[in-house]
């Protein structure tokens, strides 16, 4: 992160210098510099590591790297589209500076710090291209360069007192309701809710692990599975330094208490003090703000950033509206955006079998409709159209059973998950003769073992017009046993699982399918915007 940014933050001041009409060298030269040096250190660390440094998740397509942008543009919401809504203030600053050699000192920072976590997002999405589902709590420090340059950019966009108000405080505050909403989120749920859960716990770990080390010089509890966890993989690298005496002063008292100092004692009274120390930094803010507006001031503000006629913002917006309308057709049913009709798609849709139903083949305690939804598959509305082997959870064993069904197209799709080929485990299709008795005959799917979801494609020319039946036989205990199958899918084309496959490829892109579509109507509103005020402006001058 450090290196990025001695790379990221000097290459955004240069483009700010640029995109205002800037091009004096010696203005250039520093963040110039600065930058060549850090793609230097970026070289010889390359360098060092044989080839091997790099991203930590390579990015599998063109299409996920797009995707994590996309997704990190849009801290601190989740919210599908919130990218294309929550970059709008800075965009919109952004064309109003184009070319505006006279563009103030605060407006070029502004335009920087929006680049600088263009910059970032691009890196978090190029290192970690697979982790769409939620934000890392630690790289917020990073993302909020984003939150921090649309605030200023809206200070700067609001309009002179008329009509043009009242859009500009709906979209202020529809962009203020998304960040509050994802900040609350973001320190309430997922990486911070596992922190407050288990940091006591770990912390308490980790201070038993060294305290036994300092006082008894017993390695065992830094060798503790738990402990490496949360402490260390590597304790053989701590032990040498717990054993030197200028290393161990730096240890907090609660861990070393011969390494107590004065400094220590008095960090700890500040920090048991901190109500005193808000109270008093609300009290000196409100005393300068009184200073403040009490007396009359002879400063300048900064002067309005009012639109120009300038052709280009309005030609960007009307591109970006296109291009986004566009890539909504990489999906196929590009205007469906319900997550529940789109899973729909995925399992054949009208062409499944709708009438089929999962039964135990022995008695048991369980009804057959805890069959339905009893798989670990994400998200519910994917969970709940399969039946699984899991209805207690994984130590469940037995067979499952469904309702006859004939055999009217050729080919016979089986959209399953879970582990079939399994020592113990099995996904079948049983063959019935023409009384519906099975006389010994199934066809066995060989696999993978997917967590996920695949499609078992079964050849039943030869058997057409009989009637079959899915079998799903799980004789393990283990958490990577269970079996869960969706309704099977009748076909004459033998080539639907590769096409349901591809699609479902493309629905782990499902959050930029809905952002493209907010950015496009954020476009196009742009588009007709900046043709409303160019044509003002034509007017006024």
């Amino acid at each position: 992160g450090t290196l990025a940014s001695m790379v990221a933050a000097p290459l955004a001041v240069v483009a700010a210098l640029l995109w205002t009409g800037q091009r004096e060298r010696r203005r250039l030269l520093a963040p110039g510099v600065v930058a060549g040096l850090g793609l230097l250190l970026f070289a010889v660390i390359h360098w060092q590591a044989g080839g091997r440094a790099g991203p930590a998740n390579e990015s599998r397509s063109l299409l996920d790297l797009l995707h994590g942008v996309v997704f990190q543009l849009g801290w601190p919401s989740g919210l599908p589209g919130a990218a294309a809504v929550l970059q709008v203030p800075w965009l919109i600053h952004a064309l109003r500076l184009r070319g505006r050699a006279d563009a103030t000192a605060t407006d070029r920072i502004i335009f920087a710090l929006g680049l600088w976590n263009l910059a970032h997002a691009v890196g978090l999405a190029l290192a970690r291209s697979g982790g769409t589902e939620g934000y890392v709590s630690r790289y917020g420090d990073l993302l909020f360069i984003g939150t921090l340059a649309g605030i200023l950019a809206l200070a700067r966009l609001v309009p002179a007192p008329g009509r043009a108000r009242w859009p500009f405080m709906a979209g202020a505050t529809l962009w203020g309701a998304l960040v509050i909403a994802g900040l609350w989120q973001n320190a309430t749920e997922g990486h911070a809710a596992y922190f407050h859960q288990t940091a006591a716990q770990s912390n308490q770990v980790r201070r038993d692990a060294l305290l036994a080390y300092l006082e008894r010089g017993d390695p065992q509890p830094m060798e503790q599975k738990e402990t490496r966890w949360v402490l260390t993989n590597s304790p053989e690298l701590v032990r040498p330094l717990l054993d030197r005496p200028d290393f161990r002063a730096l240890l907090p008292a609660s861990v070393n208490p011969a390494g107590d100092s004065a400094l220590g004692r008095l960090n700890r009274a500040l920090q048991a003090r901190w109500p005193w120390w808000l109270l008093g930094g609300f009290a000196l803010l409100g005393t300068g703000l009184v200073l403040t507006f009490s007396r009359p001031t002879t400063d300048r503000p900064l002067p309005e950033l009012v639109p120009t006629a300038d052709r280009w913002p309005g030609w960007a917006a009307l591109a970006v509206a296109l291009a986004c309308t566009g890539g909504l057709f990489l999906w196929s049913n590009p205007l469906v955006f319900s997550r529940e009709a789109r899973w729909t798609h995925m399992l054949g849709g009208d062409a499944a079998l709708t009438n089929i139903t999962f039964d135990f083949t022995v008695h048991s305690p369980l009804p057959p409709e805890r069959l339905q939804g009893a798989a670990p598959l994400s998200p519910p509305e994917l969970r709940n159209r399969f039946h699984g082997t899991a209805p207690e959870g994984p130590g469940w064993t037995g067979t499952v059973l469904s309702s006859p069904f004939t055999l009217s197209q050729p080919w016979l799709v089986v959209p399953f998950a879970g582990y079939p080929t399994g020592d113990g485990n099995g996904l079948r299709l049983r063959l019935l003769d023409a009384e519906g008795i099975w006389q010994g005959e199934e066809l066995s799917c060989q696999g993978p073992n997917q967590e996920g979801i695949a499609y078992w494609t079964i050849d039943v020319t030869a058997h057409r017009g009989r009637q079959a039946r899915l079998v799903l036989y799980d004789g393990r205990t283990e958490d990577q046993a269970w079996i869960a199958v969706a309704p099977p899918i009748p076909t004459d084309r033998p080539n639907l699982a590769v096409d349901l496959t591809q699609r479902l490829q493309r629905e782990n892109q499902s959050r930029l399918h809905a952002t493209l579509a907010v950015l496009a109507l954020a476009a196009y509103l742009g588009a007709f915007v900046s043709w409303r005020n160019r044509r003002i402006a034509r007017v006024a001058g």
